[in-house]
Parts: structure tokens; sequence; C-alpha cells
């Protein structure tokens, strides 16, 4: 069993009083009345405000809903996208004793105006929520009887009307619940996991002294804030720590991903978090004129998380960005999930990556996990990151299918226990039955499969997408990298599944311009390269790969559409077109019997 430092929670220091996330907010406030957070819109407009300002702002807000008839324990939906209405709405509702569910905005082009309703409808019947809180672009010519269950739909700049400032709701002892947070639905239908105020400050303590804070520290971050790594270790992190933070769009980033590091020069970020694929998009997409005057020297960590951790990625960025003064050993693997209210294993500070070599045909046909040459044949060995050990007060296991622990170097399921776990699932329980991920006494089963090394943990993926082949397992993570170094195949848009037991399959998307023959025949080939069998590909259109709001891949829709022969976007939009058609029809000839009904039912009449 790996075990993270212990320390006790009665640390000495301020940060141990706070009892909930409104304490934090309200201290920090007072104690770094001159910091605070910019948000860059994702239009390129930058705002900025102090922690005391979102305080005031956050009570208000609280008020507000209090006025409208909101009451403790009420669920409140979150749909605003990184901006001040989300922060003020967030701590506003945790304030008032109600619980928010940040989601993912409707985004106006994948919803009309009617659908957006539906949109809201269909969250708050699965959450039970009884209010909705969106963008106002949202929210036009959307009427609140068309929302159902919801109490109350409101765009935050409507709802504070007639609320004048420094209103605040009755003071209340607030639950330990701190707010819902919906799981990402790349590995399965998505879950709304509670998160009490004592765990996310439990983790939130323990990231910090992994990070060896400092004062001068400073914080920048581009994930949505609906998504756990952007809220907890982008948001809540640095506020707890009392650091200046500057948010971005996430809109704004992958539209302009040099934004993201004229920020971190401008701004002298010390702090950055984000997935793998964000430093090779980065580095493929920033164009060399906006590279020449760069300066990255201030960047002394950058957490790399939220999916497996790629060396071609992270080189590709070392490679593109070497004249920037970024940092040798700058990137620091992570491990977490919103189970555990983000952060269970960090990499060591200022160190090289780690990569562990070990042997294919061990690992694949009996789970061992056996150290070989990194020169041996692509064919004969595979690598994983280390990412990192437990966080402090947190323990990790690895077991086999009797939940027994397994010894070093063994593959299985990894298991986390700490009191940054999240208290249960809001959900009902057929929705959790073929779920990997569960709570199990004072355990989590991550779903996660990996193995262990001394302390230090290695992640290989998850538990419901091995891929087998001849009684081998094969890891669609490795499957999908080896893909997306083909030319001519778009980064992050290829999913591998098994489609059948003798089928394998690789979906990817093409770049434009690209010549479709050309690119199957070279992955093809480097695939038969580096597995040493063929595996079937199948090229789809821009935009067919599905994804979740968070940008991960969803497997499991892959396949089902795949099953339906719909994984194709252009396919998908041929068949809705059709149901469209027959709904029409369907409608019209109702209206017609209906129509007809009138005039008869009339023509009773007048002869009565």
């Amino acid at each position: 069993m790996l075990q993270g430092v212990r320390h006790s929670p009665e640390s000495g220091t301020d940060r141990a009083q706070f009892k909930t996330l409104i304490d934090m907010l309200k201290s920090i406030a007072l104690t770094y009345p001159e910091r605070g957070i910019y948000v860059t819109d994702s239009k390129g407009t930058q705002e900025f405000q102090t922690y005391a300002q979102i305080a005031e702002g956050s009570l208000r807000f609280a008020a507000a809903l209090e006025s409208k008839g909101i009451k403790e324990a009420d669920k409140v939906l979150l749909a605003l996208g990184t901006n001040f209405d989300f922060l003020e709405a967030f701590f506003g509702t945790i304030a008032l004793g109600a619980t928010p569910i940040p989601i993912a905005p409707p985004l106006p082009e994948a919803y009309g105006r009617s659908d957006q309703a539906e949109f809201f409808v269909r969250y708050a019947q699965r959450t039970r929520a009884t209010a909705a809180i969106f963008r106002r672009a949202v929210g036009d010519d959307v009427k609140p009887p068309q929302f159902g269950p919801l109490r109350l739909v409101s765009d935050v700049p409507s709802l504070l009307v007639g609320v004048p400032a420094g209103s605040a709701p009755k003071p209340r002892p607030l639950p330990d619940l701190a707010w819902l947070q919906t799981t990402s639905g790349a590995t399965a239908a998505r879950a709304s996991c509670m998160i009490t105020h004592r765990g996310v400050l439990a983790n939130l303590e323990a990231v910090g002294k992994a990070l060896d804070v400092q004062p001068d520290d400073i914080g920048i971050s581009w994930l949505p804030l609906f998504n756990t790594m952007g809220l907890v270790g982008g948001l809540l992190f640095n506020m707890y720590w009392g650091l200046d933070l500057i948010l971005i769009s996430p809109e704004r980033f992958l539209r302009r991903p040099d934004e993201w590091l004229d920020a971190i020069a401008r701004h002298r970020a010390t702090l950055a978090v984000a997935p793998s694929f964000a430093f090779h998009y980065a580095a493929r997409r920033v164009q060399s004129s906006s590279i020449k005057n760069l300066d990255l020297s201030s960047l002394r960590v950058a957490m790399v998380g939220g999916e497996p951790v790629q060396r071609l990625h992270l080189e590709a960025f070392n490679r593109r960005f070497e004249s920037t003064g970024l940092a040798p050993n700058v990137f620091m693997p992570v491990y977490g999930m919103a189970e555990a209210t983000l952060g269970i294993a960090f990499g060591p500070l200022d160190a090289p990556l780690r990569f562990d070599v070990v042997a294919r045909e061990g690992l694949e046909t009996k789970g061992e996990a056996k150290a070989i040459d990194s020169r041996a044949p692509l064919k004969d060995r595979v690598e994983f990151c280390c990412v990192g050990e437990p966080l402090a007060n947190i323990d990790i296991r690895v077991l086999d299918e009797s939940n027994e622990e397994l010894p070093d170097r063994m593959l299985g399921r990894i298991a986390v226990r700490g009191p940054n776990l999240m208290a249960a699932y809001d959900d009902p329980e057929e929705i959790r039955l073929h779920h990997s991920t569960k709570l199990q006494g004072e355990w989590l089963l991550t779903g996660d499969l990996g193995y262990t090394v001394g302390n230090e943990l290695f992640v290989t993926g998850r538990s419901e997408f091995r891929l087998e082949h001849a009684g081998k397992l094969i890891f669609p993570d490795e499957v999908e990298l080896v893909a997306s170094t083909v030319d001519g195949v778009r980064s992050g848009a290829v999913v591998a599944f098994q489609a059948s037991d003798q089928e394998m399959v690789v979906a990817y998307e093409l770049q434009e311009g690209a010549d479709e023959a050309e690119v199957s025949a070279a992955l093809k080939r480097r695939l038969k390269k580096h597995f040493d069998f063929e595996i079937e590909t199948l090229s789809v259109s821009t935009r067919s790969i599905p994804k979740s709001p968070g940008g991960k891949t969803r497997r499991h829709i892959a396949l089902r559409l795949y099953q339906n022969g719909i994984l194709d976007r252009r396919d998908r939009q041929a068949e809705f077109a059709g149901l469209r058609k027959i709904a029409l029809r369907t409608r019209h000839e109702a209206l017609k019997i209906s129509r007809q009904l009138v005039d008869r039912v009339g023509g009773l009449f007048k002869k009565a």
C-alpha cells in the first residue's frame, strides 16, 4: 500500500480554521484585499476583481436567491461558462446553504432555442434541481413555463435586479455538502459526486504542500469551471492559498492558444494546470512570430493530468518553446478524479519525468510490469509515466479481482482512501450498476488500472476499456497515441474500441486537405509496425468523435454509434433528418385528425 505523508489537520495555520468554502472566501478577502482573479472571456476581453469583490457579489447573489424562494438544500444548476457570474453564483448558492451543480452551458450552435429548455429540463429531472442559472444568451426567447420542474430560471443580471449592493442572506449554519460535481461522462453515463467542504479543504491543503506554494506564486488556468480539474485545481486551489489567478475561457484557449502562453509571460505566472494534449496543441498551433519574444521563465510547475501523460506531447512542447526560458523540469504529472475531489498522487517538484518501460508480452498476458531496456523493439515494449506518490493523508492500493492487495509491478485495480473522497453519489442505484468507479467502505475503487513501484504509482488506463487480441491485453490510450502521430490524422480526434471479439477499430478524423487513402494506408502500416498485428481503421468527418464537455473522448459512446452505423457525423445528421421528417409528418397527420375531430364535435353541437 502506498501512503502519503501524515499531516495533522491542526497544522497551526489560519487555513486550519476554515470549515467551509465560504469561510475560506471571506478570510482570503480580508487577508489579501488587493489580490484576486483576472478573467479573459471568449472574445479576449480581460476583467479583474478582488477576492473581496467576489465575496460581496456572492453574498448579494445568495440574497437574491433567497428572495426568490430558493431554500437550503435546494439544487441549483449553473450553466455559466468562465466569468464572474459563475464565481458569484457558485459561492452565493453555497452561502445560502443550497447546492450548486456546475454544468457545461449549451452552445447556441448545438441547441436551438426550444432545445435549450429541453436541455435544462433533462438535467433538472436527473439531478432533481429546482433552479437554473444560465448565460444571458442562452435564455433569450426561452420562457420559464418551458422549463418544467424548475421553479426559477434566470441569468445573473436579471436575478440581481432590485437587490442592493451589500445584501446578504440570513446567517445560517451550512451543511457539509458543498456542491454536486458532475463527472465528465468520458467512461460511462454522467454521475453526480457529493463533494463536501471537509473533503475539498483537505485536498487543497495537501496539494499546496506538494507544490510547496510560495506567497508570490501566481496561478493560471483555461480549464472549464464545470470540470473538476478547472474548478478545484484551477479556481479553488489558488483562492485557498490566497494567490492571484488568471482564468481564460476554454473557447479562447482553443481559438488562440498563444494567448495562454502570453498571459503566463505577462503576469509572470508560476503555477499552471492542463491536460497533456494542451501542450501538444499549443506546440502545433502557436505561430513562430508569437514565440520570438515570449518569456516563460517564471513558470515553475506545469501540472499535467486529466488524461494519460504522453511523452510525445511534452517533448514537442519543450522543443517548440526551448527559446522561451522554460525550466527544464517544469512538468509535474498528477493523478486525480472527481470522486476524490481531484488530487490523489503528485509527481516530485523540479524532477525529470519518469517513464517506466516494461515488457509488453508479460504485461499483456500475465499482468506483470517487468522493466526492460528502453531500446527494445517497439513491438516488445510499452511505457507508462509515473504520476508520483500519494498526497498527504491519502492511501493507495492496487487490488486483484478478489480485492486482495497486489505486490509491486503487478497490474491491478487502483483503490484510494483519504479525507478527500466524496461522500457518495447522488444518483439512483440503477445508474451506478455498470460503473467501475464506486465506493466500497472507506475505499474508492477508481475504475483505473495500474501498478506500483516502491511508493510510486503508474496508471495504465480504465478497466472497462481494455482491448484484447489473441488473449493479450492492449491499452487503447497507446493505440490512440500511435495513431495520432500519423500525418493527416487530427490531433486529439482518435478513438480505439473493441467492436467485437475479433475486431478492434481505430476511428480517426482526417485533417483538412489530407488524402484519405494515403492517410489510411500510413495509419495501418504504423499500427502494424507498433503492435505486430492488423487493426481496422475508419476515417470519419470532422467533429464526429464524441467528446465530453471537458474534451475527453467518450469511447463507450463511440462504440455505440459505430455499432449503429452512425459514428460519422454526416450519417447521424442524415438519420436525424429522416427522423425529423417522420416527426413532422406525424405531427401534420395529428393536426389533421385533430381538426377533423373539432369539426365533428362542432357539428354535434350544431345538431343539438
